[in-house]
């Protein structure tokens, strides 16, 4: 169901990105992997969290997709999945 899902979007991604083209507007996705956050740390208590995406490491990715150096990324889904991989 999850796999569904995350095509949906992939699939929701693409198609507002052509349908906004003509009138400049770009759309982009963020698909996350594990994120450092408190309530992650508790539950799964990881022993190795270089694989982990921190919360800036978001945000870096939505500044730089908004910024004019993305101009030309449309319809993408990037994938922030941790500096360690």
């Amino acid at each position: 169901m999850i796999a569904r899902a995350k095509a949906g979007i992939e699939a929701l991604t693409r198609t507002l990105a052509l349908e906004g083209r003509d009138l400049g507007i770009r759309v982009n996705a963020i698909a996350p992997g594990l994120v450092d956050t408190a309530s992650n740390v508790a539950a799964m208590k990881p022993k190795d969290m270089k694989r982990w995406a921190r919360r800036e490491d978001i945000a870096e990715t939505v500044v730089f997709l908004v910024s004019p150096a993305a101009a030309g990324i449309t319809g993408q889904v990037v994938a922030v999945t941790g500096w360690g991989l």
